[in-house]
């Protein structure tokens, strides 16, 4: 991400777990948590296909099916239309 763009690596790490820290703030809450699992879901995809097939890429395949099972599933206080 670097080369890409005139951040340094330190501020893009900063900058990602302020994104991670929000994103699970408003999931734990329950607002917008479709929205917010299939961000994350995304997100944690991205991260899990740039480990590649180890152990730490197999932990994070499935911290991404939870995420997007969780968008999926759970009803949160802004469905419009909820799961029973």
């Amino acid at each position: 991400a670097t080369s890409i763009s005139t951040l340094e690596a330190v501020t893009i790490v900063y900058m990602n777990a302020v994104f991670e820290i929000i994103f699970a703030i408003l999931l734990a809450i329950g607002i917008w948590s479709k929205w917010v699992s299939f961000i994350l879901g995304i997100h944690l995809g991205v991260i899990t296909l740039t480990l590649g097939f180890n152990a730490e890429g197999a932990r994070d395949f499935g911290l991404t099916l939870a995420t997007f099972a969780h968008g999926l599933l759970e009803k949160d206080k802004t469905s419009s239309n909820p799961i029973p």
